[in-house]
């Protein structure tokens, strides 16, 4: 089951004392509607009860995937050192099972991002090489440097997947575009033996991102 704690707070602009919903942990199986709180970002908003002032009080979460068999554990605070995410010694309330996939997100965009990526049950680490090659590397004519390049869906036809969408972030615009790839690009990508090997890890929660890719690739 999902498990929320309700801690005190203080209003960053009346600074009245108050009441906070803290979720540490979201069942998507059990709480599906906090699927889409979660992807709106709506699970880390915050009322003041006495200004009315709305804020995003942004907390560890871990997102659990019954049905898909899979965990994403969303800390907004990335470690200092190492890769990752593991649980410390006296805080293993995880279990972890064998045909589990576990990820770490320390970007709130990654989070939701890495929840579309499993979901789709394709491989998360494929997805993430495929997009630096073929959105960062080769971005399309007159895109801004600063366009970030998002996970989106698998578009089938007739059946088969035939293409991986991309959602382009434009930082400094409303309005957002979408980038299609062959899911030919996907297979290719699939078949090579390092792409896995990039995205090596011991934790309990590897992080699987561009910028860790970024990071390994040294760009």
């Amino acid at each position: 089951m999902s498990k929320f704690r309700d801690k005190p707070i203080s209003c960053p602009s009346c600074h009245e004392p108050a009441t906070y919903r803290q979720w540490d942990s979201i069942n998507a199986d059990l709480d599906p509607e906090l699927r889409q709180e979660i992807l709106s970002g709506k699970i880390y908003n915050w009322n003041c009860p006495h200004c009315g002032r709305l804020y995003k009080v942004m907390t560890p979460t871990l997102y659990h995937d019954m049905k898909r068999k899979f965990m994403v554990y969303f800390d907004p605070r990335r470690p200092k050192e190492g890769d990752g995410f593991s649980l410390p010694p006296d805080k293993k309330y995880v279990r972890f099972f064998k045909d589990y996939t576990y990820r770490c997100a320390f970007d709130f965009n990654d989070f939701k991002e890495k929840i579309l990526q499993l979901e789709s049950g394709l491989n998360d680490r494929v997805i993430e090489l495929m997009k630096d090659i073929a959105c960062y590397d080769n971005p399309p004519e007159g895109f801004p440097e600063d366009t970030e390049y998002r996970f989106c869906c698998v578009m089938p036809e007739e059946g088969e997947p035939e293409k991986i969408l991309f959602e382009c972030v434009f930082p400094k615009y409303r309005e957002n575009a979408f980038m299609p790839v062959p899911f030919e690009f996907y297979k290719t990508l699939e078949k090579e033996p390092m792409t896995n090997k990039l995205f090596e890890q011991t934790a309990d929660f590897p992080e699987v991102s561009h910028t860790f890719l970024l990071k390994v690739l040294k760009k």
